[in-house]
């Protein structure tokens, strides 16, 4: 059975809200179901993507973004050829900006990494922030749950999006895919709340199209209850 090799990207500072925890649980999942899992951090200097099946990063504070993009940006052509290779991908919260085109920021605007065509705008005075409740005609095929705590609005967004956020005043599309490039604005973290999007990065990892979650898990009755208790609020 082959390893699943996992590239985590900033770990220290891109961990905002408590987003170790995707990885967490990705590798306790993968490893319960007989494969050997290695784990690799990155916060500064040289970057390899080679030999890589998953890389994943989360989100931050507007100031240790803008830090990462700097830092990923020499690599910015070694990532789109990951991207375009296949390699699996996630960022959540916030981190989705660093693949655009561009971050504006207090009128300031510089390059993000120029892989997909839309912008980030980053508003230090407003956020965005409550329980989200998504529909279930996304990529999944089941309603997600989570939280969003954001500054950050996209524009040119025109690749297939997870879902439609369907909180109390705020009902806007959300997330971002290309290839096997996923984003998504949700925070909490995004794959221990959600087992329906857990299960599909199973199966693209380790390429078993049965690969299944215990029904039984704690996890999916959190889900469950979550998906039951938010549903009455929308």
């Amino acid at each position: 059975m082959k390893e699943i090799r996992i590239l985590h990207l900033f770990p220290k500072r891109l961990s905002l809200y408590g987003e170790y925890g995707n990885l967490s649980i990705l590798k306790k999942v993968l490893t319960d179901g007989g494969y050997a899992v290695s784990v690799t951090e990155y916060e500064e200097g040289p970057l390899s993507l080679d030999g890589v099946d998953f890389v994943y990063v989360g989100s931050g504070t507007e100031d240790a973004l803008l830090l990462a993009e700097g830092m990923l940006s020499p690599h910015a052509e070694a990532i789109r050829q990951s991207v375009e290779n296949g390699t699996l991908w996630l960022a959540t919260g916030n981190a989705m900006a660093l693949f655009g085109s561009k971050i504006t920021r207090k009128s300031v605007t510089c390059d993000a990494l120029g892989l997909f065509p839309y912008t980030c705008r980053i508003d230090d005075e407003s956020r965005i922030s409550g329980d989200v409740l998504t529909t279930d005609d996304n990529l999944f095929g089941a309603s997600l749950v989570g939280y969003i705590n954001t500054s950050c609005t996209f524009d040119g967004v025109d690749a297939p999006i997870l879902g439609l956020r369907l909180n109390p005043g705020v009902n806007f599309a959300e997330g971002y895919k290309y290839r096997s490039f996923f984003a998504t604005q949700m925070i909490g973290p995004f794959l221990v709340k959600n087992p329906p999007a857990l299960q599909a990065f199973c199966r693209r990892l380790t390429g078993d199209d049965t690969f299944a979650l215990p029904a039984d898990s704690y996890a999916q009755k959190a889900y469950e209850t979550a998906l039951e208790e938010l549903s009455k609020r929308v």
